[in-house]
């Protein structure tokens, strides 16, 4: 398996950037970031572009151009994370629906030269998973197939206007219905991407981790890999969180990762962690699965 790694904490960021009580963002080098992913032994990065607004001059032409010079030579591969901080692409607010993809379409233009593998977008945002959780059961379903042909609009727009290969698009399954972000994936004829601790917290539905992989295969181009959980207290509530390290939360990890390899999936396996979470992880499925990462474990 090839191990990845999203090259960006934000609270790390935050922390590097306020110094003495005030705000410096040149404090912050992404160039720093990625080489400390690689030299920890991951062959592969995730650009976070939300970066490009939220820390300015981070991702800046002269920035990117440099971590292209980096990418070859260290010879790491590299996707991107398109920006979804406050970006709403199933929104009714066609402003902001066509901001959002505006948004999108400038960090592939910005990042191009990098030459990503694909391009995670998230169909939907935080406005899509708030609706999903109204307490409207018999208009659920309604009001996620309106935000769906919002999104479906939006997604189509994208491809359209950066003219990139609508292959190298990979839907991520997030706080929304799995099957109606597959079908947007179908319709489209773009790619997906996994991200487990989403599913296992249930946040794209009543849906079992097995079954998402599944569903997911046929057009998966990547993966998201994290653990997480959703438990029902004593009390009816539920205790729900992801971005867990592998081994805290209810991933049944060797029996996900056997079906990993048995269906010949080659793309990376991104830990969306911090570098020490990542590292840990590792360490855990050397315990569960030691033949795949003989020969990568970071030193």
């Amino acid at each position: 398996m090839r191990f990845g790694l999203t090259a960006l904490s934000f609270p790390a960021a935050i922390q590097s950037i306020f110094h003495g009580g005030t705000v410096d963002f040149s404090r912050f080098s992404y160039l720093r970031v990625i080489e400390e992913a690689v030299s920890a032994g991951f062959k592969h990065v995730e650009l976070t572009l939300d970066a490009m607004y939220a820390l300015p001059g981070s991702l800046s032409p002269d920035k990117i151009g440099r971590i292209s010079e980096l990418k070859e030579s260290l010879e790491f591969t590299v996707s991107a994370h398109l920006p979804l901080w406050a970006v709403e692409p199933a929104s009714f607010n066609e402003r902001i629906r066509a901001a959002s993809v505006l948004s999108c379409v400038d960090a592939i233009e910005a990042t191009r030269v990098l030459e990503p593998e694909y391009y995670v977008l998230h169909a939907t945002g935080g406005l899509a998973a708030e609706f999903s959780r109204l307490p409207f059961p018999d208009y659920n379903a309604l009001i996620d197939g309106v935000m769906v042909s919002i999104a479906l609009k939006s997604a189509r727009e994208i491809i359209e206007r950066s003219k990139v290969d609508r292959k190298r698009i990979a839907l991520e399954s997030v706080e929304f219905p799995l099957g109606m972000t597959a079908g947007v994936a179908d319709d489209l004829d773009c790619s997906l991407v996994l991200d487990t601790g989403h599913v296992l917290a249930g946040y794209s539905g009543a849906v079992p981790l097995m079954d998402a992989l599944r569903a997911f295969l046929p057009r998966m181009v990547g993966m998201h890999l994290h653990d997480g959980m959703r438990r029902r207290g004593s009390d009816g509530t539920y205790a729900v969180k992801d971005h867990l390290p592998l081994g805290s939360g209810d991933m049944k990890t060797a029996e996900f990762l056997d079906a990993v390899v048995r269906s010949g999936f080659d793309g990376p396996v991104v830990f969306e962690l911090t570098r020490e979470e990542a590292l840990r992880s590792l360490d855990f499925i050397g315990k569960v699965r030691p033949d795949l990462i003989r020969g990568q474990l970071p030193a």
